[in-house]
């Protein structure tokens, strides 16, 4: 790997990057098969949008409240809003997997890392606050060095 210079900030944005979004419907055996592509494709959308929308209105909620209205609006535009259906994927967004080769890269990345850390320069993800219950299993937790020290208080 060549050596990268004036690094002064290094940033992944944790959905969609790093967590699978989609593995939350993935994981729910109570969407149709034939629905959990659309449900995914839609419920992101309507996560993002209903964020800038929120954002440029000045109407701030916060990113679990999003995420339950975008799911709300997902499951009856696919017409399979049932009693008890929101729950159990908005209990799976807690526990989102990581892409397949995020160990890895992140694994790989780690001496760079530590490096830049090592000379001042900011390490972080972004990552939306969600609720206390939140137990995900983040794969920047099970990383060495500054990556793991600043990934700790990151709540997911």
């Amino acid at each position: 790997m060549s050596q990268l210079t004036g690094i002064r900030a290094c940033v992944f944005d944790a959905y969609g990057t790093i967590f699978d979004f989609a593995s939350a419907a993935a994981r729910c055996p109570n969407i149709p098969d034939d629905k959990r592509g659309s449900l995914t494709a839609l419920w992101r959308d309507k996560q993002v949008q209903y964020t800038w929308l929120r954002s440029l209105q000045g109407r701030y909620a916060d990113f679990w409240q999003v995420t339950g209205e975008a799911l709300d609006f997902t499951l009856n535009s696919l017409g399979i809003a049932t009693p008890g259906l929101r729950e159990r994927p908005m209990d799976l967004y807690l526990t989102l997997s990581a892409f397949p080769e995020v160990q890895e890269t992140l694994r790989r990345l780690c001496h760079v890392v530590d490096s830049w850390a090592e000379k001042g320069s900011a390490l972080d993800f972004l990552n939306r606050p969600l609720p206390p219950r939140a137990k995900c299993s983040s794969p920047l937790r099970e990383m060495p060095g500054a990556w793991r020290r600043k990934s700790e208080g990151a709540g997911c």
